[in-house]
């Protein structure tokens, strides 16, 4: 596979997280590549609790009905206690019901899911969504930042070959000792080695000892030491040891299968029990905050930005929500549709939640009798930040709501599940969203229609959806919608790609611009002042109309024409593109800056002459379909592609008065070997890539996604 010297984002760590990220990315149809050290997916269960706020996340990814069935089975969904897996005095009990017993919050209820299969099933979904995203033995040497990106070295473990990516944006999901965070100069805050434990990860037929008693945890109260997790409830077992590191020689017993095994029999209180010790591992209870999720270019998220005890069961769970709070923000910033300030507020979002996540579980972990386990703890998170319009004077409360006791439908808040009859696949309100916004409005009124056709025109991703249609409307029977947000059923609710609400508003307002200027703010990016000019006169942040385009394309080969023609783009876009874009390390004739200025001067020539109004409908991903090899091809392969393309669109390469054939003889001919497909194909991919960022640049002036 050719190793992508560009990318949009780079993720390192393909844990839970990281893959998460890959997928709802690729959902997204953001360009990005993964990285991990490890030589595959995780071998040791590990995390097992998948949260029910995690569960709603996977159903949006199509991935719910797959992790289900790699689960254990909700009848086992229970806690026991007692001094060893066969007291005959021993407790269990399941899930509380909570504050609104009997009420259904989630159409994705929470189960146990071991972590080695859950990342199997989420590395399945992420190669089809990005065949060749995912790298695994391959980790991160080194990064650096500038103010357009991130210049990062990675290698290849079992070759020692080395790679320079260059990527927009670098996301550290690479765990507790994260070399991103690291590197990034981020700290971490909160204590450190509240426990320690060794994980044995072993094989018994331990089915029939539990059978009447089967639960997800197993823990052992005095004498019994640590506790037993289930993997199958069956044969697959974890027991979890306890551990003093300044008394206990835990080198010597990781080494001592016997002596394992015996470890095992011992908390069993089987002492006859047939163990196959499979693996071991050792891991320390930390309670750790880093102090911030972002450093510039680089994010950190999952155990990278926050270590949580696992007495709760969140600490995974909490990594996915960040996660899908992160992808949306970058995909709006990487389209052009949002300003970079709207990835602040992933960490105004998700830090808070973390904090009073880590006070929860440290809560738990003292707790004498035992804790409680909350599956749908994580659904009542309520954000505050700018990428939420809610009302200023409402009193500041925690972003968790442990006991239940502030209604949800407001903005901030996730959006209120209620089950649709007769509607599958759409069986609740959360899979009427989009994955870009969603209005959702209880009445077919066309002002709100007018709302969202201003919106779109404008370039910004929002989808109407009306619960008046018949096939939602029975939901909302008795007031549904009045209960469910506090709202009359004249009002509209703005609910974000990863369902949390927005804004909302009570009536439709006259100026079908309102919501429009919502979506502004809440993306952090700027609104056009004056309606878009038609095709071959652009609007300038300055106002002044873009013409006298001719010297773009029209550009001559050799040094001193590239030169001319990225000093003149530069000048140009100097009002409206704040940082040196193009400006790249190496010959400042050739490389990158050639490429970046031809790149600007053919997007210039497409969006004014050749396409015209139809260039916003363009995706990044057609563009770059077109610059990738296929299977069993070469470079040059991708040469022939664009000459049929070129033909195809009326253009004839060999003609000396086409402007666009001129330009491609140009590109032919560049390096002086325009007899080689291969060498040409290298230029015309380097090349291909400054034009995407061309493509995105123009267009981001203009204020159109990509």
């Amino acid at each position: 596979m050719r190793f992508p010297a560009s990318t949009s984002v780079l993720i390192v760590g393909a844990g839970p997280v990281g893959l998460t990220l890959s997928v709802l990315l690729s959902e997204h149809g953001v360009r990005h590549l993964l990285v991990e050290a490890h030589p595959g997916t995780s071998h040791h269960p590990k995390a097992r609790g998948v949260s029910a706020r995690s569960m709603e996340i996977f159903r949006r990814c199509g991935l719910e009905a797959d992790i289900r069935r790699a689960g254990l089975p909700a009848s086992q969904i229970f806690f026991y206690r007692g001094r060893s897996l066969v007291d005959p005095d021993f407790v269990r009990t399941g899930l509380p019901d909570g504050p609104a017993q009997g009420a259904e919050r989630t159409p994705s209820p929470g189960l146990i899911c071991p972590q080695n299969a859950l990342e199997a099933l989420l590395l399945r979904r992420a190669r089809q969504l990005a065949p060749d995203g995912v790298r695994f033995a391959t980790r991160l040497l080194s990064f650096s930042q500038d103010g357009d990106g991130v210049h990062a070295v990675v290698e290849e473990t079992n070759t020692g070959q080395r790679h320079a990516v260059r990527a927009d944006w670098l996301v550290g999901c690479d765990g507790a000792s994260s070399g991103v965070r690291s590197g990034a100069g981020i700290a971490m805050e909160g204590p450190t080695g509240l426990g320690h434990f060794l994980s044995i990860r072993f094989e018994a037929p331990l089915g029939d000892v539990v059978a009447e008693r089967a639960s997800a945890s197993y823990f052992l109260t005095e004498p019994g030491r640590g506790g037993f997790l289930a993997v199958d409830n069956d044969r697959h077992w974890i027991y979890q040891h306890p551990f003093d590191p300044q008394r206990d020689d835990i080198a010597d017993l990781m080494s001592d299968q016997l002596q394992l095994a015996q470890l095992v029999r011992e908390a069993a209180g089987l002492p006859n029990l047939e163990v196959t010790v499979q693996d071991t591992m050792t891991w320390r209870m930390d309670a750790q905050l880093a102090e911030t999720y972002r450093r510039s270019r680089v994010l950190i998220a999952g155990d990278a930005a926050h270590v949580i005890p696992p007495t709760g069961g969140h600490g995974m769970n909490t990594g996915i929500g960040d996660a899908d709070n992160l992808a949306w923000k970058l995909a709006a910033v990487t389209a052009g549709t949002a300003g970079q300030a709207l990835l602040d507020t992933y960490e105004s979002e998700r830090r808070p939640v973390a904090r009073q996540v880590i006070d929860l579980s440290l809560a738990n972990s003292r707790a004498r009798t035992g804790y409680r386990i909350d599956d749908e703890l994580l659904l009542t998170a309520a954000y505050r930040s700018t990428a939420v319009i809610a009302d200023t004077g409402e009193p500041p409360r925690p972003p968790l709501d442990p006991e239940r006791e502030h209604p949800g439908g407001g903005p901030g808040a996730r959006l209120p599940h209620l089950r649709l009859p007769d509607a599958a696949p759409i069986a609740s309100t959360l899979d009427l969203t989009d994955r870009g916004f969603t209005l959702l409005t209880h009445t077919g009124d066309t002002a709100w229609q007018r709302q969202v056709d201003t919106a779109r025109a404008a370039g910004l991703p929002v989808a109407l959806r009306s619960l008046a249609d018949p096939a939602t409307a029975s939901a909302w029977d008795d007031g549904g919608w009045t209960t469910a947000f506090n709202l009359p059923a004249t009002a509209a609710v703005l609910v974000r790609p990863d369902t949390h609400i927005a804004w909302q508003a009570p009536n439709p307002p006259a100026d079908d611009t309102e919501l429009l200027d919502a979506l502004h703010r809440i993306l952090s990016s700027q609104q056009p002042r004056r309606p878009r000019q038609p095709p071959g006169q652009y609007e300038r942040a300055d106002g002044t109309i873009l013409e006298e385009r001719s010297w773009l394309w029209q550009g001559h080969a050799g040094p001193q024409g590239w030169q001319a023609a990225w000093t003149r783009t530069r000048d140009l876009l100097a009002p409206v593109v704040g940082d040196d874009r193009f400006g790249m390390e190496g010959d400042p004739f050739r490389g990158k800056i050639a490429d970046g200025a031809a790149g600007l001067a053919t997007a210039f020539y497409l969006l004014a002459d050749g396409c015209g109004p139809q260039v916003p409908h363009v995706r990044r991903a057609q563009v770059e379909e077109l610059m990738r090899p296929g299977p069993g091809q070469s470079d040059g392969d991708v040469v022939q592609r664009w000459e049929e393309l070129l033909q195809a669109l009326g253009h004839d390469p060999d003609a000396d008065n086409d402007p666009v054939s001129k330009r491609w003889r140009i590109l032919r001919t560049d390096y002086g070997q325009e007899d080689d497909p291969t060498v040409i194909g290298e230029v015309l991919i380097r090349q291909g890539y400054g034009l995407l960022e061309g493509l995105a640049t123009v267009l981001t002036i203009m204020r159109q996604p990509f």
